[in-house]
This record gives C-alpha cells, sequence and structure tokens, in this order.
C-alpha cells in the first residue's frame, strides 16, 4: 500500500505518491497563482488550489505505478496559520491571507500592561503573532462583518482538503494549537481565551466557532 502527500506551497501545490519502503513512485505538480491587490498584501485563491490539488490527484490515480499500489493514507504539508471563511458547504467565502500579508497587525500588540511575556502562552505553545487564525478571524470580523455573518468556520488548508477529500475538516492538537486559544495541556478550546480576546460578538459565536 502506498502513502500521499499533499504540499501547499504559495506558488504550486505538489502530490507524490511512495511506497511503504520510500521509493517514490508518482509526482504532480500544478502551479497557483498568489494575488497581491496592493502593496503588503497577499492572497490566494482556495477554491484554486482545491482545483490544483484536484487535478494532481486526478492525474496520479491513472499512473499504473498508483493503481498497482494503492494508497492507504495521506498527509499535508501546508501553513497551519492561514485560514479563510467558509460556508456551510466548504465553499470559501474570501481569499486567504498569506502569512507574508501586513493585514491585522494591530492584534500582534499586546494590550497595555499586559506582562511579557502574557502568562497564557505556555497554554497554546507560542507567542501572540499577527497570523495567529483567531487574529485573522478577528480582522475578517472588524473589516467584512458581512462575510462573517455567512461564515460557518473558518478553515486552514488541511482542514479545507481534508473536508474536500474526505467529507471532514480534520487537524490535530499541534495545527490546533496554532489558533491561539487552544490549550494543548487540557486538550481543548478555552473559552476564557476567546473571552479574553473578544471572540464573541455579533456575526461570529460559539456555535459558529468550528474547526
Amino acid at each position: 500500500m502506498s502513502l500521499i502527500g499533499i504540499d501547499v506551497g504559495s506558488s504550486a501545490v505538489k502530490v507524490a505518491v511512495y511506497s511503504d519502503a520510500g521509493r517514490s513512485l508518482v509526482v504532480e505538480r500544478r502551479e497557483v497563482s498568489p494575488q497581491h491587490p496592493q502593496p503588503g498584501w497577499w492572497e490566494q485563491d482556495p477554491e484554486q488550489v482545491w482545483q490544483a490539488t484536484a487535478h494532481c490527484m486526478q492525474s496520479l490515480m491513472r499512473e499504473e505505478a498508483v493503481q498497482k499500489d494503492p494508497p492507504r493514507a495521506l498527509a499535508i504539508s501546508a501553513s497551519g496559520r492561514e485560514v479563510f471563511p467558509v460556508d456551510g458547504t466548504g465553499v470559501a467565502l474570501g481569499p486567504c491571507l498569506m502569512g507574508a500579508d501586513v493585514r491585522g497587525a494591530e492584534f500582534e500588540v499586546a494590550p497595555q500592561g499586559a506582562p511579557v511575556s502574557e502568562p497564557w502562552t505556555l497554554m497554546c505553545g507560542h507567542l501572540r503573532e499577527r497570523m495567529d487564525p483567531v487574529f485573522q478571524v478577528l480582522w475578517w470580523r472588524k473589516s467584512h462583518p458581512q462575510v462573517v455573518a455567512r461564515a460557518k468556520a473558518f478553515l486552514g488548508w488541511h482542514e479545507f482538503l481534508t473536508l474536500r477529500l474526505c467529507a471532514h475538516a480534520v487537524t490535530d492538537r499541534s495545527l490546533a494549537g496554532r489558533w491561539l486559544i487552544y490549550d494543548l495541556q487540557a486538550q481543548h478550546w478555552s473559552l476564557e481565551r476567546m473571552g479574553a480576546l473578544h471572540f464573541w460578538g455579533r456575526g461570529w459565536d460559539n456555535r459558529r466557532h468550528g474547526v
């Protein structure tokens, strides 16, 4: 049985199939086109990434080497910090802001008087950063509340592609920890942290916070 690896890069999606022994069987690549609407902005169309992934997967499945050695597992390599809104059917409602995008810098600054490092950073395993997914959600809520009102969830590349490929949005604790609101020790989302970051409000509440 073979193994599939999907790599979501900034300019291309690469998909490779390996044997159990680690021998490369087939590799496919499909370019994607990041957009820069203005200086400092860097966006990617999630649907274009999906189309590139689907094209590569379909091409691989037609290969004789893969048909003789059917895949039994799939892994995704992608940034764990980039998320975007989707509706109830998993259709993207807007672009993905890439890691180098400058928007949302105001959320990277700790509140005045907060200790450095903030004690709760030990809970999630890292310091606050502009591209933490929770801050991207807050940026969307501030800049595009009408989109957030329609959103069922904010998904990263791992969740988005597993949803499309397997009908389930799958994540793990290491990816959840990137959100800045996941308690790694307790192994669940922290309602305290969500409240401290004003993660509730019009257009976004705990019933609709799905990851």
